[in-house]
């Protein structure tokens, strides 16, 4: 019999993870469904770990491919998915029991969203917090009322990947795939494939735990040259979506400040150089989607305003100066 629904779990060096993914998984209250891993290239145990768990469980199986980032090897999983509807899960992160099962509760729905977990570990393993993130205020959202999810965008839950459950059907009929991007490109499969669901239901429980270990960063681990042109992309289609600038731009102006500090942080860390960090954000202060949203957003607190200001007018030598002395 086909499984009702398709876990994919893309992993890269992760070993050390893997496990406790798979026995997330494993221990779901439903029980219909199949598990894809998909080896990116992995140099580690990674696929010794998968092989084992393949052997014992004939809903798991197991691709191997070359190392070609994230997105390929979830495309690569959508191609081999037999299930009606499928999700994806880090290799790094894990699911609550119950994951699947609410989920899955509401088959008449393109798109289902549930809430999920920031769990904080220190080097040593122990929890150090646990952070709920999660969407009360809507239940079902229609094509027609996509402006209501501003608050949902705003808030972050819409922009991760794996808090999510999409139809099989919707993506092949439109061919919807992950793009070669070294960041966001979640967000930017998420969009493309939000242009043709008609509703979107969310489950007000945190599913989800996306884990975070202090010290250690996430994300790219440096910055790409494009890096801007892909937070453009990102504003550009959640703009086209929501058919209304004035939301889109206030929302973007958290992701175009978040780069901010990014380039600031890298720069303190030493992963890039002063030319690098400052051209870069010379390059995000000409560009007229960032103007737009700092146009749009307005600061709610003194600090907040100060900074604003001195990214707004381009002052991020004096800004860098604050801001290192500020954390030191």
């Amino acid at each position: 019999m086909k499984p009702y629904v398709t876990i994919v779990v893309p992993f890269w060096n992760a070993a050390t993870t893997l496990s406790n993914c798979i026995d997330s998984v494993l221990n779901q209250t439903r029980n219909d469904w199949e598990l894809i891993l998909v080896d990116d290239g992995s140099v580690d145990d990674g696929y010794k770990i998968c092989a084992q768990y393949a052997e014992k469980d004939n809903r798991i199986r197991l691709l191997c491919r070359d190392h070609e980032g994230v997105g390929a090897a979830r495309n690569a999983a959508m191609d081999e998915t037999q299930g009606k509807f499928i999700c994806f899960v880090d290799a790094d992160d894990f699911v609550e029991p119950n994951y699947l099962e609410k989920l899955c509760s509401c088959p008449d729905v393109d798109l289902v969203v549930c809430g999920y977990m920031v769990d904080e570990y220190n080097s040593k393993g122990q929890l150090l917090s646990s952070t709920d993130h999660i969407e009360q205020n809507l239940t079902v959202v229609e094509f027609k009322n996509r402006v209501q999810l501003e608050m949902a965008f705003a808030s972050g839950i819409m922009n991760i990947n794996c808090n999510k459950l999409y139809k099989i059907d919707i993506i092949r009929k439109y061919n919807i795939k992950y793009g070669n991007y070294s960041i966001n490109e979640d967000f930017i499969f998420m969009i493309g494939y939000l242009k043709y669901a008609q509703n979107i239901r969310f489950i007000p429980h945190a599913l989800y735990h996306w884990i975070r270990v202090q010290g250690v960063a996430t994300g790219v681990s440096s910055i790409p040259e494009n890096l801007l042109q892909i937070y453009e992309l990102s504003h550009r289609m959640l703009s086209d979506y929501l058919n209304s600038a004035q939301v889109v731009n206030r929302i973007a102006y958290q992701s175009y400040e978040m780069l901010i500090y990014k380039y600031m942080n890298q720069l303190m860390q030493g992963l890039i150089t002063k030319q690098y960090c400052f051209e870069g954000l010379k390059s995000l202060h000409k560009s007229p989607w960032v103007r737009q949203a700092f146009l749009a957003y307005t600061p709610h607190h003194m600090g907040e305003r100060f900074f604003y200001w001195l990214h707004r007018i381009g002052w991020f030598c004096l800004s860098y100066r604050i801001y290192k002395k500020v954390l030191q």
